[in-house]
């Protein structure tokens, strides 16, 4: 009898080493791949591995980029893996979350809403991890989400569609006001104190009535000089419902540089014909009130004079 129970109690002890987690191991989460890639306004798949855990929570964005959201994943199927599906074309918006897998599952913690904008602009945003639902302070793995311009396979290339616009291809100048048109190609530069090489993260957020996000990545180059190229062409730009955006160039995870812009609308050929017009119409009226006294011209005088001499003529003889 002592024998069958001892080796009923070593079966039991080896049934539970095999199916109980290890003591002292700890719940961990990990990215799939370092640096995810896609083009802005398609579906991004994010995958997460599961370790000693069920769940995992990751975070999308930063404050860098004034867009953050937080979801959290569960394992439903016990494969230690589930792949978030992101719509960037919905991402502020709302449904933008799903998993890969009918097993596993996706529940939104918060996000950022950008109000009229359509999804995440073309850019770089940071992805953060951490197993359960520990604080992102406690992360155990980052990647970079990279966006590309759509039809192109680099992050970083500037966008080379053309507008009817005679603004399309603007620059303004960060250090002399930024005014930019409704149009695609719309060039923000500046100069920055820092290391030609270095890389920079360009962002414009709406600050009145419309709000909206858009961010480019760049390289800083000789001379501190710098390049960032927007589409601004779905935005307000008439009177008072010009769009305002606040620019902000961040470097090693720090603010370099900040500035204020406008969308407005360039004058048309018709404006400006009018406004010329206009100009030349005040300047014959001002001709005509500040020059010779109407109706007393050159000729009229001189005729004056020889008429006043033949009546002293006349009168001499």
């Amino acid at each position: 009898m002592k024998v069958r129970y001892r080796a009923l109690i070593l079966a039991a002890l080896l049934l539970v080493s095999t199916t109980a987690p290890v003591l002292g191991a700890s719940p961990d989460a990990e990215f799939g791949e370092s640096v995810v890639t896609t083009e802005a306004g398609e579906t991004a798949e994010i995958a997460v591995t599961l370790s000693d855990t069920e769940t995992a929570t990751v975070r999308i964005g930063s404050e860098a980029v004034n867009y953050i959201a937080t979801v959290t994943l569960r394992d439903g199927n016990g494969d230690g893996n589930v792949v978030l599906q992101y719509d960037t074309a919905k991402a502020g918006s709302g449904g933008a979350f799903a998993v890969a897998a009918d097993a596993d599952s996706v529940s939104v913690t918060d996000e950022t809403d950008l109000g009229e904008q359509s999804g995440l602009d073309a850019g770089t945003y940071d992805l953060a991890v951490a197993p359960g639902n520990a604080s992102l302070e406690e992360k155990t793995d980052v990647a970079t989400l990279s966006l590309a311009e759509s039809g192109s396979s680099d992050a970083n290339t500037e966008t080379e569609t053309t507008a009817s616009s005679q603004y399309a291809g603007h620059v303004a100048d960060i250090d002399g006001g930024v005014v930019v048109a409704p149009a695609v190609n719309q060039t923000i530069a500046g100069q920055l104190d820092i290391e030609p090489g270095t890389e920079i993260q360009v962002t414009v957020k709406g600050t009145e009535g419309v709000q909206f996000l858009k961010s480019r990545q760049t390289t800083v180059a000789d001379g501190g000089r710098f390049r960032a190229s927007f589409d601004f062409s779905d935005l307000p730009s008439e009177g008072e419902n010009a769009t305002e955006f606040q620019i902000a160039v961040r470097a090693n995870d720090e603010v370099q540089r900040e500035a204020t812009g406008v969308v407005r609308s360039p004058p048309t050929a018709e404006t400006t014909k009018q406004a010329v017009s206009d100009e030349t119409t005040t300047a014959t009226a001002t001709t005509t009130q500040d020059g010779s006294i109407p109706g007393f011209s050159l000729v009229t005088g001189l005729l004056a004079l020889v008429g006043a001499a033949l009546v002293a003529l006349r009168r001499a003889e």
